[in-house]
């Protein structure tokens, strides 16, 4: 576990002028160590900014300490889990790579990360004041927080097939177009909304029909591991009495069943990414009772769980290293001694 947490803060720490995030945070950190409170900044992000500042940390000490927070809370959360630990943790990095882009989102979701340990272990106050924390850090989390809270409460899995839910992401992935959601666009463009939020009204049709990023469908893997978590997921999970089990299959069933039309719509996706990532847990469980504990199951299903393992290596070895490009490749040392990628 702790050669995983080393090598990802390493790996996410040190990189330099990757995404949008990087190179905007950099201002955002500059602006919060002059203005202080004086910002549109949440108060407990501002004050992380405040303590980095106090304890001279630079801006890339500060990424470096957002990863580590990352991989720290999985880590933290996964004690609850230990049984599939050494497949759950190494899934879970290739999860949260969509964190560089959403850096101040994903340091919420370490936050709930970390709440979620206590909630499982039924100690309601830890549980709310880190869920307090994950909103004071950013507004929007107390969107999942919500969610996450009822799923929770939820005895059994909330579709009645895989079936189903097969039939449902189907039906999203061939149909779905981010058009229909212009006439939502239309709408939140006719609300007073608060100043923080207005440049999101004033191109509310680019972030609600996903013309804001370069969205489209699910990618081939993408797919695959959404189909492998409704189907055997499904199947193992469905035979498993563990309530701390069930919860979190429903929270990667809601991201899987719905990823092929909030993957290509800017605001939605950033929601449902929260619970898509719980995919990590899933397939990670399955690898553990099919692999490791030779659980009884079909060959067809234990074909597609090594499919899906050897996917993730491919994926290591070939789509990440060869197939990036290159600003997507950066680290401290291409730097040339500038803060960010344009400055």
């Amino acid at each position: 576990m702790c050669i995983v947490i080393l090598i990802f803060s390493l790996n996410e720490g040190l990189r330099w002028g990757r995404g949008t995030d990087f190179n905007n945070y950099y201002l955002a950190y500059q602006e919060i160590s002059k203005y202080k409170f004086n910002t549109d900044f949440e108060p407990l992000f501002t004050c992380l900014v405040l303590l980095c500042n106090y304890l001279e940390f630079n801006y890339q000490t500060f990424v470096f300490l957002l990863s580590f927070i990352l991989i720290l809370s999985a880590s933290i959360f996964l004690q609850n889990h230990k049984n599939c630990l050494m497949y759950a943790l190494p899934l879970l990095t290739f999860y949260v790579f969509i964190a560089e882009n959403l850096m101040r989102w994903f340091l919420a979701f370490s936050f709930i990360l970390i709440s979620l340990y206590y909630l499982e272990k039924k100690k309601y106050l830890l549980y709310i004041a880190i869920s307090i924390c994950a909103i004071c850090i950013h507004y929007a989390s107390i969107i999942p927080i919500v969610v996450i809270g009822i799923v929770f409460h939820i005895k059994k899995i909330i579709l009645p097939s895989s079936l189903v839910a097969l039939g449902i992401f189907c039906f999203l992935f061939i149909i779905f177009k981010p058009s229909y959601m212009s006439f939502i666009a239309d709408l939140i463009q006719q609300v007073q909304v608060a100043n923080r939020f207005s440049g999101y009204q004033q191109n509310a049709e680019m972030w609600m029909t996903g013309d804001n990023l370069d969205m489209g469908k699910l990618s081939f893997s993408h797919a695959l591991n959404c189909i492998y978590t409704i189907t055997v997921g499904y199947k193992i999970f469905h035979q498993d009495n563990k309530k701390n089990n069930i919860y979190i299959y429903n929270l990667a069933l809601i991201g899987s069943v719905l990823a092929p039309a909030l993957n290509q719509i800017e605001l939605f996706m950033r929601i449902n990414i929260l619970f898509y990532l719980f995919q990590f847990y899933v397939i990670a469980y399955c690898f553990y009772e099919i692999l490791n504990k030779k659980r009884k199951t079909t060959w067809y299903y234990k074909i597609f769980t090594w499919i899906i393992l050897f996917n993730f290596i491919r994926m290591t070895t070939i789509s990440m290293p060869f197939k990036e490009l290159p600003n997507n490749l950066l680290y401290i040392w291409d730097s040339e001694g500038k803060n960010m990628i344009n400055y």
